[in-house]
């Protein structure tokens, strides 16, 4: 068993990925929005989504701490949940004015 979290702690710092946080960390780039009418427009020109491994985050101007439990990502400067897709992707939603959004991102680093 030791053996076993030894190597998983091992693989965990070779790639990167924090053994707590999983996938999650690095930095996160918008592929696609869906909002009302825009629904599948691309964001490509959007802020990036960086969550840092000491467990804070930058999207543009907004800064604050993150917490991803269960699979699901939660940010303190944003309301809504965010959580990875079979393939990989992050996908967010929140509700902004009224309005419902939902993002795909894409990892870039």
């Amino acid at each position: 068993m030791i053996a076993a979290v030894t190597l998983l702690l091992m693989l965990s710092a070779a790639s990167g990925t924090d053994p707590v946080a999983g996938p999650i960390t690095g930095t996160w780039a918008c592929q696609s929005m869906n909002a009302g009418a825009y629904t599948g427009r691309s964001c490509r020109q959007e802020p990036w989504l960086k969550l840092h491994p000491d467990k804070t985050y930058d999207w543009g101007r907004e800064t604050g701490s993150w917490e991803y439990n269960g699979g699901v990502l939660s940010l303190s400067g944003r309301s809504g949940k965010g959580r990875l897709d079979t393939g990989g992707k992050l996908i967010y939603e929140y509700v902004l004015r009224g309005q419902h959004y939902l993002l795909t991102l894409y990892r870039r680093q």
